[in-house]
């Protein structure tokens, strides 16, 4: 898939807020460490991360999943120019998401849910 199409796209967090209907203070795009053709747009409210669809040459469509920021031990970490690992594992199942966040914006995004995070659990 080319990401040219929108990849540092400025208004990126506006097309997410038009989607889910909330504010949205970060947005970036994310790949998936496990299959690695997992691909999606991560949108971040008031401590709910949001997984939206990607649509090359539209924007970004609908939400797939959500998850409350307090239900997970995050964990963040800058990798070379410019991506962000992130880490996310449900604190009752688990379960474990991981990927690798990029663009323009993964910097930002990674921080703020940093940010949102219980204190105790963000960051190393």
């Amino acid at each position: 898939m080319s990401w040219a199409w929108s990849i540092d796209k400025p208004n990126l967090g506006e097309l997410c807020e038009r989607r889910i209907d909330r504010p949205v203070p970060a947005a970036a795009f994310v790949r998936g460490l496990e299959r690695k053709s997992d691909e999606w747009v991560l949108a971040l409210t008031d401590g709910v991360l949001w997984w939206l669809e990607i649509q090359p040459g539209r924007g970004v469509g609908g939400w797939k999943h959500w998850v409350k920021l307090s239900d997970q031990v995050v964990h963040t970490e800058p990798q070379r120019r410019g991506r962000w690992l992130l880490e996310l594992c449900n604190r009752d199942t688990g379960g474990l998401v991981q990927g690798i966040v990029f663009g323009a914006a993964a910097g930002r995004l990674s921080l703020a849910i940093q940010e949102f995070a219980p204190r105790e659990m963000a960051g190393r």
